[in-house]
């Protein structure tokens, strides 16, 4: 089982009590990827997510070059793979553990469902967590493009 206090200062559990992360994390899977261990390739289906316990993940996007570009490092506390578990879409990058091994929880969108039926407040709860977080980080994309175009601009002038 979940240590519930490994979790509970992660940002998508920031306002559970205690008695929910018991509830959220009772039956839930945790699982190791090795050092350098590809979790899933870009354009695999997927229907879970995961969060980071321990290690970091890299992100990469493989644009069909000898070698995918790393998009973004995440480390313990993060989460990925909430698109797909979402929506049923093809996975939008490729996973791999950093130099150390990882230790994630894995949710389905199965586990979620059956939780629900029971606990349908804390799924609901989970979720908007999830989306909240997904709206701050479309934001700093946004930002990040913004700037990108500045930065494109002023070169071009």
């Amino acid at each position: 089982m979940i240590d519930i206090n490994a979790v509970k200062n992660i940002e998508i559990f920031e306002n559970f009590s205690d008695e929910e992360l018991d509830v959220f994390f009772k039956n839930a899977i945790e699982m190791e990827l090795r050092e350098g261990e590809i979790l899933f390739h870009e354009g695999e289906t997927g229907t879970e997510m995961f969060i980071i316990l321990s290690g970091e993940i890299s992100i990469y996007k493989e644009l069909g070059l000898n070698e995918p570009k790393l998009l973004i490092t995440l480390s313990e506390g993060s989460f990925l793979g909430e698109m797909s578990l979402i929506d049923k879409s093809p996975r939008s990058a490729m996973v791999r553990a950093g130099e150390s091994n990882v230790r994630m929880v894995v949710f389905s969108r199965g586990y979620l469902e059956a939780l629900g039926a029971s606990y349908p407040d804390i799924v609901y709860k989970f979720m908007l967590n999830i989306i909240k977080i997904s709206a701050q980080r479309s934001r700093l994309t946004t930002e990040r493009l913004i700037s990108s175009r500045q930065t494109l601009d002023n070169i071009n002038q």
